[in-house]
């Protein structure tokens, strides 16, 4: 369940980040676009934010992964401290 988590984060940095790469991209794809409602101006910078948050998730993601990995890797010393006989000196 743990583990969960940063992953489902990833894949949603990744999709704002490759969505909103679209729209840069390719501004005809966004359905803002072809109503007219939305300048095209405010589109490139919606598409410029959303790819900044995008990044930041999964730089955040990065990290999260990191701590829970470290956690994991505490867990199972202690584990294995248990099993082996061994006891904390503190």
């Amino acid at each position: 369940m743990l583990v969960i988590i940063p992953v489902t984060v990833g894949i949603t940095g990744i999709a704002l980040f490759g969505a909103s790469l679209t729209a840069i991209l390719m501004p005809e794809f966004f359905p803002a676009t072809t109503f007219n409602t939305v300048e095209q101006v405010g589109v490139l910078f919606l598409s410029i934010g959303l790819t900044s948050l995008g990044l930041l998730i999964l730089i955040g993601d990065y990290y999260v992964a990191k701590l829970i990995y470290e956690l994991i890797i505490k867990y199972l010393k202690f584990n294995l401290d248990i099993i082996s006989g061994k006891e904390e000196s503190k």
